[in-house]
């Protein structure tokens, strides 16, 4: 199966008025959606069918709320 690189990053969350980490890695491009900022030394390849709808890296068997990776 295709790969894809997905990657850990920080964003400000309003919520605590500060950057935080992700907890899930997710695509460049769903990154750069939420405004993130990308951490390249988190970059790992992973097989295309574990990226759920939203570009975030969910580990087979896991449901989105359960993959903190």
């Amino acid at each position: 199966m295709p790969r894809v690189t997905v990657y850990h990053f920080t964003k400000y969350d309003i919520t605590v008025g500060e950057m935080v980490l992700s907890q899930r890695p997710a695509t460049l491009e769903t990154i750069i959606s939420c405004e993130g900022k990308l951490l390249e030394e988190t970059a790992q390849q992973v097989d295309v069918s574990e990226v759920d709808g939203d570009g975030f890296y969910t580990p087979k068997g896991v449901s989105g709320r359960e993959a903190v990776v």
